[in-house]
């Protein structure tokens, strides 16, 4: 699809949904508030391109003493049925707003609530507490070992949500007498319930041994075949700081998990290529292309000069990898550090999810306000660190790519969030950039991790718990 063509299927609608003051009018316009509460301070979280040229919102506002509320919405035509159950009033439910099923046709707009996701049907009982304390019965005896008597109370709590592909739910039951258990359900559009499992129990079962039990990944419990569910247990543990304050005990075990995940593999996944690292920055570019973004014609500069690097690349396969490996999917506990989301597992380069993660550090930097030489620091002892903890050598090169790859696609997720799209015309500066100094015998300003060989001062090892970001801007 050429440029022109992009933007002729961009209609004027669609533009209104991307300024949070016309989707304020809209919602207060269209929907019955509970408690006749009005939505107030609209915020763009999140914004998905699909696959057949149409937008997915998520939005999030504040309403009125009920706290901060998000509502999804997909663009285009009529649906079939004229939408479904046109409800136009919203409620409170204890995981948060639901009921919600509407199609306004002014603004070519379907809005609706995970409980009404029109591709997934079985979500609303999954977000059921009532509904679900009888699914869950047996799986409590699994966890604690006791009879499968229902829990006397149930209570269910989003973790995650993409609307019409998936959805993480966390189950926490109680009974007088029982210590609280907590269970964590994930629920996909088809059925995946049997990949999941073997990934998980194959990878166990491979981190174990590569790492000592110091790396793991949620544990299988069981399955709700007809919810579409895979059952795990709860995993415990705290999130990673803030990436510009991480000590060198957090570096170690985001170095830790990286490595051991490097390790191991599992040959019944696919492999996700370098043409399919371009396929995915294509369909961004073309995402700012269609929202008629100020830097989408930049964008088209970009790709290409991605798509020149990509042609120096060895293709083949090197290890598994996560795809979206960076801060936010890692949990860390007493003894073991876990990684989350194994959706998009396969094989593929390992500096695909190194420069995913560098991506992200790089944007926490520049949301922070810290100085350059502190993320060059941080960058240059992570590679560090991992080369010598997994013994497993960085082509320089082809973490160029990936890491200027995941800067302009990470930049162009974040371009349409009212929070942190500040941060993406220096994310595709800096991609820019890494693409010159790759190209070409240009100096190397920044990046200078990228380096074929890098200079003494990066390999020098820095003291063992301290905060490394705050050190570089002493």
């Amino acid at each position: 699809m050429n440029e022109s063509t992009i933007k002729r299927t961009t209609r004027f609608a669609e533009a209104h949904l991307f300024d949070p003051q016309h989707v304020e009018t809209m919602l207060r316009s269209i929907i019955q508030w509970p408690g006749g509460a009005r939505p107030r301070n609209v915020m763009i979280e999140r914004c998905w391109p699909t696959r057949d040229e149409r937008f997915i919102f998520e939005w999030s506002f504040d309403l009125a003493g009920r706290g901060r509320r998000v509502l999804f919405g997909k663009t285009g035509p009529t649906p079939d049925g004229g939408g479904g159950p046109c409800l136009d009033e919203a409620r409170d439910t204890p995981w948060g707003l639901g009921c919600l099923h509407l199609y306004s046709a002014p603004w070519g707009v379907m809005l609706y609530t995970p409980d009404c996701d029109p591709a997934m049907p079985h979500l609303q009982r999954c977000l059921d507490s009532t509904a679900m304390t009888g699914h869950l019965g047996q799986s409590w005896m699994w966890l604690n070992g006791h009879e499968p008597a229902p829990p006397s109370r149930l209570t269910c709590r989003s973790l995650g949500y993409r609307p019409e592909r998936r959805a993480t739910i966390a189950y926490r039951a109680s009974s007088p007498g029982r210590t609280p258990s907590t269970l964590v359900g994930k629920t996909h559009i088809n059925g995946r319930v049997h990949r999941l499992r073997s990934v998980h129990e194959q990878l166990n079962a491979q981190l174990s041994v590569y790492s000592c039990g110091r790396v793991r990944v949620p544990t299988f419990l069981g399955e709700l075949p007809d919810l579409r569910m895979a059952l795990f247990c709860e995993v415990r543990g705290d999130e990673l700081g803030e990436a510009a304050q991480w000590s060198s005990y957090e570096l170690d075990r985001v170095v830790g998990a990286l490595t051991a995940l490097h390790r191991s593999r599992i040959d019944e996944l696919g492999v996700f290529s370098v043409a399919d690292e371009m396929d995915v920055i294509r369909r961004w570019r073309d995402f700012l292309v269609r929202t008629h973004h100020a830097d989408a014609g930049g964008a088209g500069d970009l790709v290409d000069g991605l798509g020149l690097l990509s042609e120096r690349i060895d293709p083949a396969p090197r290890c598994l990898v996560h795809r979206d490996f960076y801060e936010r999917q890692l949990i860390i506990g007493r003894h073991a550090t876990a990684i989350l989301d194994l959706d998009t597992l396969a094989m593929g380069q390992p500096c695909l999810d190194l420069g995913n993660l560098l991506a992200h550090v790089f944007q926490a930097f520049l949301l922070r306000g810290s100085k350059q030489n502190a993320f060059e620091s941080l960058a240059a002892e992570l590679i560090r660190r991992y080369e010598q903890c997994g013994e497993l050598p960085v082509d320089r090169r082809i973490l160029a790519f990936y890491f200027a790859s995941a800067l302009f696609r990470v930049g162009a997720v974040h371009a349409m969030r009212t929070r942190t799209r500040r941060s993406s015309p220096a994310m595709w500066a800096a991609a820019a950039e890494v693409i010159r100094n790759s190209s070409g015998p240009v100096r190397r300003a920044r990046f200078r991790f990228l380096a074929p060989d890098p200079s003494p001062a990066f390999r020098t090892t820095m003291p063992r718990h301290t905060t490394i970001a705050m050190e570089s801007l002493q």
